[in-house]
């Protein structure tokens, strides 16, 4: 059984041994993992697919990011790929204590920790003033453009 969300296609896992029908797949997002679903076609309005760093992320926020990089990608030609998204508290604590002062939060308070923050690359000002149309912010901007997270 596939679940779409957006252009992301993930597989329940507990239907992961079931057959599947073959049919041409257009996505722009997948899971890694043995939940990865491959495209078997190629759209080319669509970015590559999403494949790294989405273990763990809130579904709605993937949903949104990967609508957002769609976006970019028919907009401007660039892909956007996920730099970093879910962290445990001890990669956070590692990252407060190891940048300089006020470029990670502290534990117990990153977004990340939940799931629901992006940190997307190549970051870019003129991209985000599309993040509103998803349903996205960059509470950071000007300091950390590339910090996304959903606006409710």
């Amino acid at each position: 059984m596939l679940m779409l969300v957006g252009t992301a296609a993930f597989a329940s896992p507990s239907t992961v041994d079931e057959p599947q029908k073959k049919k041409p797949v257009k996505l722009g997002v997948a899971t890694s993992g043995p939940e990865a679903v491959q495209a078997e076609a190629k759209d080319e309005n669509l970015p590559p697919m999403l494949t790294e760093k989405t273990n763990n992320l809130n579904p709605e926020l993937l949903k949104r990011f990967d609508a957002f990089r769609t976006n970019i990608y028919q907009k401007h030609g660039v892909t956007l790929e996920i730099n970093s998204g879910y962290r445990s508290s001890e990669k956070q604590a590692y990252l407060y204590r190891t940048l300089p002062r006020g470029m990670a939060s502290a534990p117990g308070t990153s977004l990340h920790e939940k799931g629901d923050a992006i940190d997307y690359r190549p970051a870019s000002p003129t991209y985000n003033q599309d993040l509103a149309k998803f349903g996205l912010k960059a509470p950071y901007a000007g300091v950390e453009d590339w910090h996304v997270e959903t606006t409710s």
